[in-house]
């Protein structure tokens, strides 16, 4: 447990240190106080010490604690980055390592001030001393002080590290951060929409800008070189697979299970792939997305079909985990079918909303549950989160049948569309 605090220490001085709440006042801080430190349930704060003007401790929800001296030099508040807290710090190692007790932080932070009142950044000294900080430190230090502190989802934290490897570090990685300029950012961003990727080229320049200002507000960098560059329009996809090309992918499939279910039922390929044994109910034939795993965050209830209770039915449960992977199984059927062109995992999904569609079952309602939308407020999620199950269920058993059809290359039977939607 955090010490306890008087009346006047848990009142915060005026002047907030950019980039952390300091909700813990101001104290005396010792290494066994700083030890004790709660952990945020998310985000951060900081706890100044009564002792050393300027020191604080900067605690993270991920456990880390870190030394920074705030100060002003020439009318601009500013924050150094001293080290990081280490209980188990070696006696002869003096901080040497960057990682500090709260007598080396405050040692360290006298020397600062030395420089301060004699008109010297020390900011600026360190980079001097040990050389500006690269790109790919840069990038570190983002993702562990800014994204991950600050992001809901390890999953989008996941996704900037991939970019960061793929993208980022190979073309700058050893570079000074100060060093990548706007030539740089438009090169590396129309390499990537050369090659036909217009939407990842737009995600890794909104991961470049985040990157940038987190830069600018650390005084690791002076300016932001993604200003003024313009995002490439993005243009929705429309593959839809027809009849034919669906004969043909559905017998490689054999080997695949998870993407017949995936064009059973319509749902994101992540939250097929993540499928639980826990959360099917075989007698009901439901399957229950829990809304930790669904991209807009709302739970789902989707109906499982004869053909996908089959399928599922004939797998082993050797863990809680249904499937394991997606991407092998998708790459070969693509090479089986000979279908492999302009194809992508995510066209199955959009290939059931529009068969269904064809089917007769409404787009904008219907079609929209079944693929778990975003829509209403979070009263209208909860009332009609059961509300639609029958509906649901008739919509994807004919799209079950018209499957079937299609694999046994039936000619379609002409249904009126009222007639579909008075069965929905």
């Amino acid at each position: 447990m955090a010490e306890p605090m008087n009346e006047q220490e848990s009142k915060p001085r005026r002047g907030k240190v950019p980039g952390a709440t300091p909700k813990h006042g101001r104290r005396k801080l010792t290494d066994s106080g700083i030890k004790n430190l709660e952990l945020p349930a998310s985000g951060q704060y900081e706890v100044r010490d009564a002792e050393q003007t300027g020191l604080s401790v900067r605690v993270s929800f991920m456990g880390t604690k870190s030394f920074y001296l705030a100060y002003t030099l020439s009318g601009k508040r500013r924050r150094l980055h001293l080290g990081t807290y280490s209980e188990s710090r070696p006696a002869d190692d003096l901080g040497k390592s960057g990682l500090y007790k709260i007598d080396d932080a405050r040692r360290i932070a006298r020397r600062k001030w030395e420089l301060i009142k004699d008109g010297i950044d020390p900011a600026a000294v360190v980079r001097e001393l040990v050389g500006a900080p690269t790109w790919a430190a840069l990038c570190e230090r983002y993702i562990s002080e800014q994204a991950r502190p600050r992001c809901k989802r390890e999953r989008s934290v996941r996704e900037y590290e991939r970019q960061i490897r793929k993208f980022l570090l190979p073309a700058w990685g050893s570079l000074k951060a100060k060093a990548v300029d706007r030539a740089m950012v438009r090169e590396l961003i129309g390499g990537i929409r050369a090659a036909g990727h217009d939407v990842q080229a737009n995600r890794v320049q909104v991961l470049i800008g985040a990157i940038c200002r987190f830069g600018c507000r650390e005084d690791v960098l002076e300016a932001n070189p993604c200003i003024g560059i313009e995002q490439v329009k993005e243009k929705s996809r429309e593959r839809v697979l027809s009849n034919d090309e669906i004969r043909l992918l559905w017998p490689a499939l054999e080997d695949a299970p998870a993407l017949k279910i995936l064009l059973l039922s319509g749902q994101r390929k992540n939250e097929v792939l993540g499928m639980q044994w826990s959360e099917i109910n075989i007698e009901s034939a439901v399957w229950e997305i829990p809304s930790a795993r669904t991209k807009n965050g709302a739970a789902h209830r989707v109906p499982l079909t004869d053909s996908a209770l089959r399928i599922l039915n004939a797998l082993p449960r050797n863990s809680d985990c249904v499937f394991s992977s997606l991407r092998r199984s998708f790459d070969r059927a693509r090479q089986v079918s000979g279908i492999a062109e302009n194809f992508t995992i995510h066209d199955l999904r959009r290939t059931v909303a529009s068969k269904l569609g064809e089917l007769g079952f409404d787009r904008s309602a219907l079609i929209a549950k079944i693929l778990n939308h975003s829509e209403g407020s979070g009263a209208t999620k909860i009332y009609d989160r059961f509300k639609y199950d029958a509906e649901k269920r008739t919509a994807l058993e004919r799209w079950d049948r018209e499957l079937a059809r299609i694999v046994r290359g039936e000619r379609a039977k002409v249904i009126e569309m009222a007639d579909a939607r008075e069965r929905a």
